[in-house]
């Protein structure tokens, strides 16, 4: 397995779509269609390229990544079932941690919720930063009641 450049944000959406996007309601085509937007945008400004690993012959996983002047972050990607068995999603982030390790680079994991992501991010020794965030109620007194 090798890591390539040679992959559209396009073959990332499909391989999402077909495998953890298949089980969502809530992600739409017009949702894809925006992400296609954004990386256009991202990738004019160079601030954000995609990486896939393939075989030679078939391609099995690819991700989106967003660049900044210190930070990398990891925010999309999609994963065939055959790329699941071989690892090749793990050996993507391997790759990239590995050529931004020289540099004053911080890669960015971009959070989750679910227990079975956070334990594979902290395969590659991440470290879970929690992010503090104030809600206030600016409803009058009734109203404020019924709103939690």
């Amino acid at each position: 397995m090798f890591v390539t450049d040679n992959i559209t944000i396009r073959q990332v959406i499909d391989f999402f779509k077909h495998d953890k996007g298949a089980g969502l309601d809530t992600m739409k085509e017009k949702h894809y269609k925006l992400l296609e937007k954004l990386f256009d945008v991202l990738e004019q400004k160079q601030m954000c390229f995609v990486k896939g690993v393939t075989d030679g012959k078939q391609l099995y996983c690819g991700a989106m990544f967003i660049k900044t002047a210190n930070r990398i972050i990891f925010i999309f990607s999609g994963n065939s079932t055959e790329g699941k068995s071989k690892g090749a999603m793990s050996f993507l982030i391997d790759s990239v941690i590995e050529t931004f390790s020289n540099k004053p680079i911080i890669f960015d994991f971009e959070g989750s919720n679910h227990p079975g992501l956070a334990r594979f991010y902290s395969s590659f020794g991440s470290i879970e930063l929690v992010y503090l965030h104030l809600k206030k109620n600016t409803l009058s007194y009734p109203l404020r009641l019924l709103k939690k």
